[in-house]
């Protein structure tokens, strides 16, 4: 079929008929809309591993915003921010044809989250904000028009999650909140981004955790906890993910308990299946 999925808006009272928004010749995977009803739709394709991202208008063509491979991280664009809204499910709001993304960052030095402000007229783009090479710092919502004042999430190897707010333009902050460390008998673990290759080529990455108490050059036992995920591009199988800027807590039933019982973990070393369709598993443990 030339187009996958139809989607349709029913207006309120919803008596009438319901009127087509748009078509997807792949399938339909989301929409959001912002609060000026710019419609942000998502198409997905699952033998290719595809995303596309249009904008939707009243009365307008739909243009293409994003067209990527799923797995590619590096080339993630972010989420649109929901400006505003604790639980997160509002609209996007969009201040006159700005709206703002956040995202992870993904990089081949681990993950560096940043902010961006796009133009959905012109699809100019913008960085405001990236974190640097030493901390985490992810940004949760913007508290000004312009992006400048953002609400950020602050942490290090050995600093706490913390919440400040940032003045981006200033490069200065302020702190909103004064956590103190609530696990104190982990500060003793180690913890490192570590990358390899696999003899197939694809460059291999995890973070390596080591107990309290250790002392180099000593043999321990390693557990993995691993995902093994799929994958059509090993360049892209090969992206590094993770952050070795984290401070490290350990929350429910976590296989990080392990530290404390003398064991090392490698946590999420990636194990990427590599081929076309449904076969790509045929050959995986060879």
């Amino acid at each position: 079929m030339p187009h996958r999925d139809r989607i349709a808006a029913l207006a309120a009272p919803f008596a009438g008929q319901p009127a087509e928004l748009a078509q997807t010749e792949w399938r339909f995977s989301g929409i959001s809309f912002t609060d000026k009803r710019v419609a942000l739709l998502s198409e997905a394709d699952r033998a290719t591993r595809r995303v596309r991202t249009w904008i939707v208008e009243p009365g307008a063509a739909p243009r293409k915003l994003w067209d990527r491979k799923q797995e590619d991280q590096y080339n993630d664009a972010g989420t649109p921010l929901v400006l505003g809204g604790a639980d997160r499910q509002g609209p996007v709001t969009q201040v006159g044809d700005t709206i703002y993304l956040a995202g992870p960052g993904a990089s081949p030095d681990g993950d560096r989250p940043f902010l961006d402000r796009l133009n959905v007229k012109t699809l100019a783009k913008e960085r405001l904000f990236r974190c640097d090479t030493k901390s985490y710092e992810s940004v949760l919502t913007a508290l000004t028009d312009d992006g400048r004042t953002i609400l950020t999430r602050y942490e290090s190897p050995t600093d706490p999650p913390n919440y400040y707010v940032r003045d981006v333009s200033a490069g200065s902050r302020r702190a909103m909140t004064a956590f103190a460390d609530p696990q104190p008998p982990l500060r003793g673990v180690e913890h490192q981004l570590i990358t390899y290759q696999r003899s197939d080529g694809v460059r291999l990455s995890g973070t390596l955790y080591l107990p309290p108490g250790y002392k180099k050059g000593e043999r321990l036992p390693l557990v993995m906890w691993a995902y093994p995920r799929e994958f059509t591009d090993p360049d892209v199988a090969g992206q590094v993910s993770g952050s070795p800027n984290r401070f490290t807590l350990l929350a429910g039933a976590s296989h990080l308990y392990l530290l404390l019982s003398g064991y090392a973990v490698l946590d999420n070393p990636t194990m990427p299946i590599v081929g076309a369709g449904e076969t790509a598993n045929d050959t995986y443990v060879e």
